[in-house]
C-alpha cells in the first residue's frame, strides 16, 4: 500500500510540475507577445522583431510569432519612415529574411486561408516601391482597368483567391478582394464579391462598403438581390432577420412600399408581428391613418418597455399631425409611463397641451423638458418661445437668460434678453 501511496504521490507531482510549467511557458509568451506588439505599435520595430523570434521557441506561438515578424516586415516596406533610427536591417536583408518568412509559413500552413491572405498583403505592399522602378507610356495608363493590371495586383488578386478556396464563405477574406478589385477599376467582378459577402452574411452592418443611408442605385440593387439569395437553399438564412434588414435598408433607400412589403414577410416566415416596422413605412409615404391603425396593433404586440415606448411616442407624432390632439396626449402620457424624463416626448406633449388651449400644463411639460436631457439649450429656447407666443415675456425672462450663461457667446440669446425686457417696459406703459 506504501508502494502505491508513493506512485501516486510521484505522478501527482509530476503533473503538477507539468502544469506549472505550461502554465509558466504561456504565461511567458503572453509577455513577450504583448513587449512585441508594444514596440510594434511605438515604431520600434528591430526591438519588434527580436520579442516575435524569441516568441517562435514557444511551440504553441509559433503562428503567432510568424503573423508578428510579417507584420513589421510590411510595416518597414509600407511606412520605413515609422522605423526607429536605430534600425540596422539594409533593405536586401529585410527583403531576404520576409521571403524566409512567406516560405516558412506556406511550408508549415499551406491550407490555411490567412497564409494566402498574409501574401496577398505582400503584393499589396511591395507594388508601390515596384513602380518606382517603372516607366509608363500615355497609351498604357489609359487603357481598360483590366488591361492595365500589374503583377503584383495579377498575383494578389490570385492569392486572395486561393484563400477562398480554402475558405469558401470567409466573410472578410471575400470583401477583402472585392475592396482591391474596387480599387484597380474591375467594378463588376468587385460587385459580385460583395453581392456574395452579403448573402453569407445577411446582416448589413457588418459590412464596412455599405455606409449607412442611401447608396447607389446599382449597390441597392445587389444587396437586395444578394438577401433574397440568403434565404433560399442552399443558405436558407432565417427569414425573419433577413427580411428585416431588407427592410430597414430599403427603408433608408427611400423605397419605402418595397419596406412594408419586406416587413411583410419577415411576418409571415416568423409570425412575429412587425406592425411598429409596417407602420413607419406606411408613415413615410404619407399614409397616416394606416400607420395609425398598425401603431395601435403593434402597442398590442410589443411588450418590451424599450420598444413599447417608440411605438407610442411614434403613434402620437402621427395622431398630432392629424389633429387628433386628445387622444395624442393620452398616448404620449402612456408614453411617460415608461420613460418619465424623456426631454423630446415632454416637448411633444407640451405641443399638444398647447394646441388643445391648456397652457398651465402645457408649460408645465415644456419647463420639465429645459430641465433635463443633454439637449437643455434647445428646450430653453422652446420655453422662451411658448412664453412669447403665450404674451408672458416677464416668464420668458429666466429661460432667456439660463440660455446666455449656457452660450455666453451666442449674439442671439443676448439679444433675445434685450427685446424682452423691451416686451415687459411695453406692458408696463
Amino acid at each position: 500500500m506504501s508502494f502505491r501511496s508513493g506512485n501516486r504521490a510521484l505522478l501527482a507531482a509530476l503533473l503538477l510540475a507539468l502544469a506549472w510549467i505550461w502554465t509558466a511557458t504561456r504565461v511567458a509568451a503572453l509577455h513577450i507577445r504583448a513587449e512585441a506588439e508594444r514596440a510594434l505599435w511605438s515604431g520600434r520595430l528591430e526591438e519588434a522583431l527580436g520579442k516575435y523570434r524569441l516568441l517562435g521557441h514557444f511551440g504553441p506561438s509559433e503562428r503567432k510569432a510568424r503573423a508578428g515578424q510579417l507584420e513589421v516586415y510590411l510595416t518597414h516596406l509600407e511606412r520605413p519612415q515609422q522605423a526607429d533610427k536605430a534600425q540596422t536591417h539594409s533593405e536586401d536583408k529585410m527583403s531576404s529574411q520576409l521571403q524566409e518568412v512567406l516560405r516558412g509559413q506556406l511550408q508549415e500552413e499551406p491550407l490555411r486561408a490567412e497564409t494566402w491572405s498574409s501574401l496577398a498583403d505582400v503584393y499589396g505592399v511591395l507594388k508601390p516601391g515596384n513602380q518606382a522602378f517603372r516607366t509608363y507610356s500615355l497609351e498604357e495608363v489609359t487603357r481598360p482597368a483590366q488591361d492595365r493590371l500589374e503583377i503584383e495586383d495579377l498575383l494578389q488578386i490570385r492569392a486572395l483567391e486561393v484563400s477562398l478556396d480554402l475558405e469558401l464563405n470567409s466573410v472578410y477574406h471575400r470583401t477583402t478582394l472585392a475592396d482591391l478589385a474596387w480599387q484597380l477599376g474591375l467594378r463588376e467582378f468587385a460587385m459580385k464579391q460583395y453581392g456574395e459577402a452579403v448573402t453569407i452574411l445577411p446582416i448589413l452592418d457588418r459590412h464596412p462598403f455599405l455606409a449607412p443611408g442611401k447608396v447607389s442605385d446599382e449597390l441597392a440593387e445587389l444587396v437586395i438581390a444578394a438577401l433574397q439569395r440568403a434565404v433560399e437553399p442552399p443558405r436558407s438564412a432565417r427569414g425573419e432577420p433577413v427580411y428585416r434588414g431588407l427592410g430597414q435598408f430599403l427603408m433608408a433607400q427611400g423605397r419605402f412600399q418595397e419596406a412594408y412589403v419586406a416587413f411583410q414577410k419577415s411576418q409571415e416566415v416568423a409570425g412575429r408581428s412587425t406592425a411598429s416596422w409596417r407602420a413607419g413605412a406606411m408613415a413615410a409615404q404619407g399614409r397616416l391613418d394606416e400607420a395609425i391603425d398598425l401603431y395601435r396593433e403593434a402597442m398590442v404586440a410589443e411588450v418590451e418597455p424599450e420598444n413599447r415606448f417608440y411605438v407610442l411616442a411614434n403613434l402620437g407624432d402621427l395622431l398630432e399631425r392629424r389633429g387628433r390632439h386628445r387622444e395624442a396626449s393620452e398616448v404620449l402620457r402612456s408614453a411617460l409611463v415608461l420613460r418619465p424624463h424623456n426631454p423630446g416626448t415632454l416637448h411633444q406633449l407640451g405641443r399638444v397641451y398647447e394646441s388643445m388651449g391648456l397652457w398651465q400644463d402645457a408649460e408645465d411639460c415644456y419647463v420639465r423638458a429645459s430641465e433635463i436631457g443633454s439637449e437643455r439649450a434647445t428646450n430653453l429656447a422652446q420655453l422662451v418661445l411658448f412664453y412669447r407666443r403665450i404674451g408672458k415675456p416677464d416668464l420668458a425672462l429666466a429661460p432667456a437668460r439660463k440660455l446666455v450663461e449656457l452660450s455666453p457667446d451666442e449674439p442671439v440669446y443676448r439679444q433675445q434678453i434685450k427685446e424682452l425686457e423691451a416686451d415687459i417696459e411695453s406692458e408696463r406703459r
